[in-house]
């Protein structure tokens, strides 16, 4: 605490320390802030010299997410896992073709732009599998395909040739029910039996 006296026979303040503690201070005031942006500020004299020092002690740059997308299947992984209990503890996975649409995007908004695009694909899922078709129209635009349902497709024949023809075996794989699969190779003309090996 900052004691300032009254004003003495100069006409002075005198200011004096009197007392201490710590004041515990949410991350987002000083990470708001970039480390350019607060030494900006200290030489135009709107942030403390002496609280600049005391903060500026390890100074780690961040890449964007655009520069890192090798980081992408982890940090989605990580909110898979975290917003889990929001949706029932259901395990969410990522499909292949969704994760290759997700690298290719460049994510203006960083992190948090890909926590709430993991969150919305998980909400929008009819299923445990996340596709294409579950990520938000901005994300999606980087896709690859012509349109969503060519990599839908592919993946479906990946699975079905993976396992030989095993439905149940791919719709494991797919966290499809089987069902659920069985509807969607119809629907694009795929034949299991054409995979099996006699």
């Amino acid at each position: 605490m900052i004691f300032t006296a009254p004003r003495g026979p100069a006409g002075r303040r005198t200011a004096a320390i009197v007392d201490a503690a710590e004041i515990p201070i949410p991350h987002e005031v000083v990470r708001g802030q970039s480390p350019r942006s607060r030494f900006v500020a200290v030489q135009a004299k709107r942030f403390r010299e002496d609280l600049y020092y005391r903060i500026n002690v390890m100074r780690i740059d961040v890449p964007p997410l655009r520069e890192r997308k090798g980081d992408i299947p982890l940090l989605a992984q990580h909110f898979l896992n975290h917003h889990a209990k929001e949706f029932g503890g259901k395990k969410f996975t990522i499909n292949p073709d969704a994760m290759l649409v997700m690298k290719k995007y460049d994510w203006p908004g960083n992190v948090r732009e890909l926590a709430n695009a993991i969150r919305s694909a998980m909400a929008t899922s009819s299923d445990a599998a996340i596709g294409i078709s579950n990520l938000p129209d901005s994300v999606r635009e980087a896709s690859p395909y012509p349109d969503d349902r060519e990599g839908e497709k592919r993946q479906l024949v990946e699975a079905v040739r993976k396992h030989r023809g095993n439905v149940s075996a791919a719709a494991r794989e797919l966290n499809l029910h089987r069902v659920t699969l069985h509807n969607k190779l119809r629907a694009y003309g795929i034949e299991a039996t054409e995979y099996r090996k006699g």
